[in-house]
């Protein structure tokens, strides 16, 4: 457990956010995958 913590200090105190906008590229794949087993 204090293994996992120090992993995660490290981590979070270097992390960016980045905010995304547009449909979710799983949601997407979902689609394709759907259409291809419509034809």
């Amino acid at each position: 457990a204090t293994l996992a913590d120090a992993i995660l200090d490290r981590l979070l105190h270097r992390a960016h956010r980045i905010t995304m906008t547009g449909d979710s590229m799983r949601k997407r794949q979902a689609d394709l995958t759907d259409r291809d087993r419509k034809d």
